[in-house]
């Protein structure tokens, strides 16, 4: 797979993120949203392709501890492990090799 195909991330205004792919005629085509709409969260580029959304706020303004995986393959999100607590406006890093994330309050 060819992870440069898969850059754009799009906040768009209803609270939901986006992941934007290039078709195989080289324009942009959008994929389907996230299954929990958030908005100040983190998205990582894991090394398998994949893409991991965690936290952030949800349409009520609250933060939440939910996570979501993006596979490209699939152009499908899922629900993944919850956090041990709900975080918003985080940071994530990606500790190679383990492919495990870490998320800091600020």
């Amino acid at each position: 797979m060819n992870k440069s195909k898969y850059l754009a991330f799009l906040l768009v205004p209803v609270l939901s993120l986006s992941i934007a792919r290039v078709s195989a005629s080289g324009s942009w085509c959008p994929t389907q949203s996230m299954i929990v709409a958030r908005t100040r969260h983190t998205a990582t580029l894991l090394p398998n392709g994949k893409v991991l959304v965690a936290g952030g706020l949800n349409a009520s303004n609250t933060a939440t501890a939910t996570a979501e995986l993006y596979d490209p393959s699939s152009e499908t999100w899922s629900l993944t492990a919850e956090m041990a607590a709900p975080r918003s406006r985080q940071t994530a890093t990606l500790l190679p090799p383990s492919e495990r994330v870490t998320h800091l309050p600020s």
